[in-house]
């Protein structure tokens, strides 16, 4: 389990919680909560492109919640604790980030910041497809979207989308129903997934662009980067997507 230290505004807002809620019990339950990560499922009408791994590298997680009664609450992993490295894997098991306790209540918001650093070289060669670091520099990136194009012509090209690690996902939390004022109650125990949709990200975007990227070779291999070095244009507009339509979901376990 990971530590958390709470900044200067969250300081403050714990001491208003202690001081004024101490005859509360309600207000100060703690509640368990498993931290997931989670690919996204292909969405209709989305053929022509196949994702099956996503590999990210956490740097420090942060937390936003928004309570009916309550004070609201903020928290962040210490920032020289850094997180580890994962696969997120289609149909496999979402890997887990950490778990931890928070005030139970009604939050009429919850949120999620996810900072990511560079993925380290040899780690990923001791745990990770080998294969991906003879196309691009994983060390480079934050995360990495790993997946297949189908061209008009019926041929498969290698894709990869590689983020920058500087960039944060910023993640709003939903129950299973799409609602995002939560009901968090001590005694249970919930699951969030954090989970990025590559699919979603890429499904607005032209097919035309698809078609005419620039592609590289090694090995008489062929394949697409979209990154900010490779197809920045792509990147630029993948990126935002991916940005906008990161999400949490919470359920009881």
């Amino acid at each position: 389990m990971h530590k958390y230290t709470f900044g200067l505004t969250g300081w403050l807002l714990l001491l208003l919680l202690l001081n004024g809620c101490m005859a509360d019990d309600e207000l100060s339950a703690p509640v368990n909560v498993n931290l997931h990560l989670e690919m996204g499922t292909n969405t209709p009408g989305i053929s022509y492109v196949d994702f099956h791994n996503i590999t990210i590298a956490v740097k420090q997680t942060k937390f936003y919640g928004i309570r009916e009664e309550g004070s609201d609450i903020f928290f962040n992993s210490e920032p020289n604790v850094p997180f580890g490295i994962y696969a997120i894997r289609r149909n496999e098991q979402a890997p887990t980030i950490d778990a931890f306790d928070i005030p139970q209540g009604v939050y009429n918001q919850m949120r999620w910041e996810i900072q990511t650093r560079e993925i380290d070289d040899d780690y990923f060669e001791d745990y990770f497809d080998e294969e991906l670091d003879e196309y691009i520099d994983v060390d480079d990136f934050g995360i990495i979207i790993e997946g297949k194009y189908t061209r008009l012509n019926g041929s498969e090209i290698l894709l990869f989308i590689a983020i920058d690690p500087t960039e944060k996902l910023l993640m709003e939390t939903y129950d299973t129903g799409g609602n995002n004022q939560l009901s968090i109650l001590s005694g249970n125990t919930y699951n969030i997934r954090l989970e990025i949709n590559p699919y979603v990200a890429i499904g607005n975007i032209e097919r035309s662009l698809l078609e005419n990227a620039e592609t590289d070779e090694e090995d008489d291999i062929y394949f697409i980067e979209i990154s900010s070095d490779e197809n920045e244009d792509l990147y630029e507009r993948i990126l935002f997507r991916l940005k906008n339509t990161v999400k949490a979901i919470i359920e009881e376990q």
